[in-house]
């Protein structure tokens, strides 16, 4: 029995939340707030319907969109200084490339309960930067390059996501006036998974001959079911708001449909340059074979939020920041974010915040539109970046009746 940690790492699950830069732990969040901080439902006692809510985030983490334009778009020959410009924007670590999705649907929030319908998936890839080296100047002899156990992986899978808060006066406690506490529960229905969980390759050049070969090894799965759990608590004192909330305190999805591990082998005799270009097939054989494996357990990256919210001049701006810290088998990541919402145009609030995390900053901005009771929200965040200089976009739209 396997069990292995996917990552699904998104800090905002609305439209307003990527505006806010995800900080919305101390704050309500209309039907979205059990993905959040569930205790928050109980803040305020409006009705709120999210029709549709619709995000995407592509990037990578060396290439800004003017490098893509420069030296990807246009069939540029590249010269010494473009080869080295592209080396530096790699670093010394492998390039990683990211495309996530968010989907929810028909989420419906009031005093103290939501229940919401969503889909998440994600693919993670990381590239050594040995690879692109090779491509832009070649090998030398004696030179020997040995790739190993990178992260590469992608999943998806649904939830139905049902939360509960109660809140309790605490005028005795004062400057506390009200405590909440929420719960949440996530029934998850696994759609793909894939991993490579091993994989190792060696090529090296001496005077004469090239020398490669490799392995690795893919578990993919088709389908499976599970449940996750959340907590959370707030406090009200004053016109200040206080969550802490642990989602995925318990999570697991139990992967049974089409489970099977794929095997990728590569090898070579010695070869020479004349022949990889004469006889490539036959120099260099690969091949790949799937054998079934038992079903296998997988859990959702536990997450620690806390967050605080405010608001000044009657509500016309509003405060937020938020601290999140989100541990796998991957990796660990941290984020520290920072927003305000002004609503001096009453059906048109605007939002703008500031990501700071240890896998790149975002720098976020949206918009929301209000007539009468229909909500239509807009948010973009720029990974790594601002505008051309961006490695990345996130973006999403929202249609709801009485959003926050």
């Amino acid at each position: 029995m396997q069990v292995i940690l996917i990552l699904l790492s998104f800090w905002a699950f609305n439209a307003r939340g990527i505006g806010l830069a995800g900080s919305l732990t101390g704050s309500s969040a209309g039907p979205q707030t059990g993905y959040y901080n569930p205790a928050m439902l109980s803040q305020g006692h409006g009705t709120s319907l999210s029709i549709l809510f619709a995000g995407e985030l592509v990037g990578n983490s060396a290439f800004s969109i003017t490098d893509i334009n420069e030296y990807f778009q246009k069939n540029k020959v590249l010269n010494e200084y473009d080869k080295r410009h592209l080396l530096y924007r790699i670093g010394n670590k492998p390039l990683n490339i990211i495309d996530r999705t968010e989907i929810s649907l028909l989420g419906f929030k009031t005093s103290g309960f939501s229940i919401a319908l969503e889909g998440l998936g994600e693919a993670d890839l990381n590239l050594y930067r040995e690879i692109f080296e090779i491509a832009l100047n070649g090998a030398g002899i004696g030179d020997t390059f040995h790739f190993t156990n990178l992260t590469n992986y992608g999943s998806a899978y649904a939830s139905l996501d049902l939360a509960f808060s109660h809140g309790f006066n605490t005028m005795q406690l004062d400057p506390l006036r009200k405590f909440f506490f929420g719960i949440g529960f996530k029934a998850l229905r696994g759609i793909v998974y894939a991993n490579v969980d091993h994989s190792d390759m060696t090529l090296s050049i001496d005077s004469n001959y090239i020398h490669v070969d490799g392995n690795g090894r893919l578990i993919t799965s088709m389908g499976g079911t599970g449940m996750a759990l959340d907590i959370g608590i707030g406090f009200e004192a004053h016109n200040w708001y206080f969550g802490l909330s642990i989602q995925n305190l318990y999570s697991k999805i139990h992967w049974s449909v089409a489970d099977s591990a794929v095997y990728f082998l590569i090898e070579s005799d010695s070869f020479t340059v004349a022949d990889l270009i004469n006889n490539p097939d036959t120099v260099i054989t690969d091949s790949s074979w799937a054998e079934p494996i038992e079903p296998f357990d997988a859990k959702l990256p536990r997450t620690f939020r806390a967050g605080i919210s405010t608001h000044f001049y009657n509500g016309k701006i509003l405060a937020f920041a938020d601290f999140v810290h989100r541990s796998s088998k991957f990796y660990n990541e941290n984020k520290l974010g920072l927003a305000t919402e002004l609503r001096f145009v009453r059906f048109l609030p605007l939002r703008f915040g500031i990501a700071l995390t240890n896998r790149g900053n975002y720098y976020t901005t949206g918009l929301g539109v209000r007539i009468s009771s229909f909500s239509i929200d807009l948010g973009m965040a720029f990974y790594r970046g601002l505008f051309n200089g961006a490695k990345g976009l996130k973006a999403g739209v929202e249609l709801g009746v009485g959003l926050p």
